[in-house]
């Protein structure tokens, strides 16, 4: 009887929070989706940077050996 009677709390609550559940998780959807928009975009500047780096010093290099 016990065990009926704790998988029936854990089944109401289920039952009865999918909204705000699902209100929390669009919520947080936005902030993640913002971060990721901008960890995506603050990695492609570092990787053109990078890049531009890497050419200008093989262009330093290359003066230098000419």
């Amino acid at each position: 009887m016990y065990s009926i009677k704790v998988d029936i709390p854990q089944k109401i609550p289920s039952d009865i929070t999918p909204n705000p559940i699902m209100k929390q998780k669009t919520l947080a959807l936005t902030p993640l989706s913002e971060e990721l928009l901008i960890r995506k975009v603050f990695f492609g500047v570092a990787s053109f940077v990078g890049s531009a780096v890497i050419v200008s010093r093989y262009m330093l290099l290359r003066c230098y050996i000419f």
